[in-house]
């Protein structure tokens, strides 16, 4: 792995742990986690993780609320 993947791969994850236990908006999520434009973070994003971002949030938040029942 090089330097480069390691960073997005690192700015993925931090993005994932926002994405489930925030409401903060995806704009904001990838502007934070260093990813640029919301046209570019979809696009890593989906490579990473086989979905977008709204539908990652959607899974692990839905996830989280069956549990607490």
């Amino acid at each position: 792995m090089t330097p480069v993947e390691y960073i997005q791969n690192y700015r993925i994850q931090m993005a994932c742990r926002l994405l489930a236990e925030t409401d903060q908006a995806v704009t904001s999520i990838c502007h934070a986690c260093g990813l640029g434009s919301s046209s570019y973070f979809g696009k890593i994003f989906r490579e990473h993780t086989g979905c977008t971002p709204v539908e990652y949030r959607r899974k692990w938040q839905n996830r989280d609320r069956k549990g607490q029942k």
